[in-house]
């Protein structure tokens, strides 16, 4: 972010102040892609059904797969290019390759043509995101401090809306072909972000002089979505998954001389140098991959539990599902205060709370239990939120200050890249049992993985506070 733009001094008379109307549009425009993560999940059914793929085919990973790998790899070169053109501008473009890409998707004629779009999507999305927080950091004034904390809360609310919302609109339209209207409706709510942008949200002013380094974006932006590829279609290609293998080796090692070339030159590379240059970073990342993959894995699996498994209506599996959305949504909330009391050692609270609801779901998936697991998905919700909010402030506590914003974008982008790996993985392990042993069983072993992460997250979690404890 460059200097003139971050030294706004806050004077609610100033216009290039943001109103609060002005905030509101920019977190709607975080919102619909945040949102098109969770509501993809309700649509996998219907998807799977309008295409007549074989139920437990690793191929409808890559609806979730795709979308996020495009999302998550972008998101620091989107940063970049946001202040070296000026982020208002390329949040309206991005916004509205979002809106074309939603379009492809809803429309698309094929599978294959869903992936793309799916894809396409993702990357779009990946622009957006670093726009919005750059712009409310940048002019939010004296409401700054509101408007992260509204931003902040943007993921509870989007599991929300897209969890239930997307199940009832599912259940309104009816239809075999009702998932498109999932992709569809951000269109109208796009249209409108698109027309009010410019009147409402100054601009930041283009810093000439940012590099930005669209060899290293590419190579990773490829690399990830290869390696994702190859874990989604492991099962699939065979063999072949060799070959896909080593493609991602031979990129990614391309990706890594790019990294040392640029840092050898004296430019920005995507991932800063000394970026993980503390150890305590690299071990608290390290934690974080295994919370992210067993919720992409959850996310993945439990609408196709729901809805073909236990045979529940759309909206009856969007009200399930919505004690979870809820109670991470409240926990959020309090992650500040727990914090306080608890240190590091919040990290372990909040897996410990999710660890138990996970087993309880378990034990409400074999037994077709809806009270047993709505109180399962609260406990759930209620330890994912205050994980992911400690395990953040914690993060981003141990990376170095003058690296600060690119940091939260590398980790940001680490979270994405781990829950699609999640999704690729254990969305292929319970693809394989739900055809040789059914959904009941499949979400059990899920869920079961699910509970062993977060014994690793509980376990390094007690370790990084030890680390701690010894230095003081």
């Amino acid at each position: 972010m460059n200097v003139r733009a971050s030294s706004i001094s806050g004077r609610k008379d100033d216009p290039r102040v943001l109103r609060t109307p002005g905030i509101l549009l920019l977190l709607t425009c975080a919102f619909v892609p945040m949102m098109d993560t969770f509501i993809a999940g309700v649509a996998l059914p219907g998807i799977r059904s309008d295409f007549a793929i074989e139920q437990g085919s690793a191929l409808l990973s890559l609806v979730m797969v795709g979308y996020l790998a495009g999302f998550g790899s972008l998101l620091i070169v989107g940063g970049r290019v946001g202040d070296r053109f000026g982020r208002r501008r390329i949040l309206w473009v991005s916004m509205a390759g979002f809106l074309v890409t939603s379009s492809i998707c809803g429309w698309a004629p094929s599978f294959e043509a869903l992936v793309g779009g799916r894809i396409l999507q993702g990357a779009t999305a990946g622009f957006v995101m670093p726009q919005v927080l750059g712009l409310v950091t940048a002019h939010a004034g004296p409401r700054r401090e509101r408007a992260i904390s509204w931003y902040s809360s943007m993921s509870g609310i989007s599991a929300l809306i897209g969890l239930i919302g997307g199940s009832a609109l599912l259940d309104l339209v009816g239809g075999s072909s009702a998932w498109r209207w999932l992709f569809l409706i951000n269109i109208p709510v796009g249209i409108i972000a698109l027309a009010l942008l410019p009147r409402m949200v100054p601009d930041t002013e283009p810093n000439g002089e940012q590099y930005v380094d669209g060899r290293g974006g590419a190579l990773l932006s490829l690399t990830v979505l290869s390696f994702l590829l190859t874990m989604s279609l492991s099962t699939i290609l065979g063999p072949l998954t060799i070959v896909l293998a080593v493609v991602t080796v031979g990129i990614g090692s391309a990706w890594l001389w790019q990294q040392r070339r640029c840092a050898d030159a004296g430019k920005p590379a995507v991932v800063p140098q000394g970026m993980f240059d503390n150890p305590d970073l690299r071990w608290a990342l390290a934690l974080m991959l295994p919370f992210f993959a067993g919720a992409g894995g959850f996310l993945y699996a439990l609408p196709q539990t729901l809805q073909e498994g236990l045979g529940y209506s759309l909206l009856v599996s969007g009200l399930l599902t919505a004690p979870m959305a809820l109670g991470f949504l409240v926990s959020s909330f309090a992650v500040p205060r727990i914090r306080a009391r608890f240190g590091v050692r919040a990290i372990a609270l909040g897996a410990s709370v999710q660890g138990l609801g996970l087993a309880g779901m378990a034990v409400g998936v074999s037994a077709a239990s809806p009270p047993l697991m709505c109180v399962t998905m609260l406990l759930i919700g209620t330890g994912q939120g205050i994980t992911l909010g400690a395990m953040n402030a914690h993060m981003l506590s141990l990376v170095p200050a003058e690296l600060a914003g690119m940091g939260g974008g590398v980790l940001l982008t680490a979270q994405q890249v781990s829950i699609a790996t999640g999704a690729a993985v254990l969305g292929t392990v319970f693809g394989a049992i739900v055809q040789s042993s059914g959904h009941r069983t499949a979400m059990a072993t899920v869920l079961a993985v699910q509970v062993l992460l977060a014994a690793v997250v509980i376990a390094a979690s007690l370790r990084s506070a030890g680390r701690s404890d010894s230095r003081r």
